[in-house]
């Protein structure tokens, strides 16, 4: 955990950022926010390791950015998330726990995941962990990603909710293109070749905005192949190219 001091707030003016947050913790148990059963209650935020398993943390971010609003680039744990969903924040999350903690039960971990989230800072943690694990992860792995590494027409449907989402002039998002989102996109659309490539080498790559400003015409180009297919899916009588993206 780092230690720089919080930026705000005076209450915490001579505290340590791991400091602060052992703090609020203590006090949200306190509060009875996490179950006194809760086989974590003692796992103190200082004590986690989110660099320990820069494979699990990863995980961690693709599991619950999902369950996060559109846009918001965080970790997020939503209570009334599918059991599918809350098993993948205990595998991933497990990892990061002190060892005396690990074999705790998933349901205790999810619930101890969901009040930390309730902690300031917390989540620039998280974040700040997760950055430096994608960068780690993406210096391992080869061949090194470009535009020629997608075929955005693998997955029209795909393509074109992306662009209706985001690269529409009209769409609500529009021009906001970095979220979990893209990542699902850029996965999807792998050529073979890049088929094996793992999720931190297309964080990485993504993660730049000239990249991503880059992907907008490659993108917009295979929505406008895929609109007619797509069109037929849907049951359109008209004409695709008149309608245009965009319209149904």
């Amino acid at each position: 955990m780092a230690t720089t001091t919080p930026s705000t707030g005076s209450d915490v003016h001579n505290k340590t950022w791991v400091q602060y947050m052992d703090d609020q913790y203590i006090s949200l148990v306190s509060q009875y926010y996490l179950s006194p059963f809760n086989s974590l209650i003692l796992c103190l935020p200082s004590t986690l390791d989110l660099q320990r398993n820069c494979t699990a943390t990863l995980g961690l971010y693709q599991v619950t950015s999902k369950q996060g609003s559109i846009g918001n680039d965080t970790f997020f744990y939503d209570i009334e998330a599918p059991i599918d969903s809350l098993d993948g924040i205990a595998q991933n999350f497990r990892p990061a726990l002190p060892l005396t903690f690990q074999s705790s039960p998933a349901l205790d971990i999810c619930d101890y995941w969901h009040v930390l989230q309730m902690i300031p800072y917390f989540q620039e943690t998280a974040l700040f962990a997760r950055d430096n694990c994608s960068f780690a992860l993406s210096m391992t792995h080869t061949p090194v990603l470009n535009m020629s590494s997608f075929n955005f027409t693998q997955d029209c449907q795909a393509t074109i909710s992306y662009w209706d989402t985001y690269l529409d002039p009209s769409a609500f998002w529009y021009g906001d293109s970095w979220t979990r989102d893209l990542l699902d996109l850029l996965q999807t659309s792998l050529t073979s070749q890049f088929a094996d490539t793992t999720y931190s080498t297309l964080y990485y790559f993504a993660i730049d905005a000239g990249t991503r400003k880059n992907l907008s015409a490659p993108i917009t180009q295979a929505a406008n192949i895929c609109q007619p297919e797509y069109c037929r899916t849907l049951g359109f009588a008209g004409n695709a190219d008149i309608a245009g993206i965009g319209v149904s």
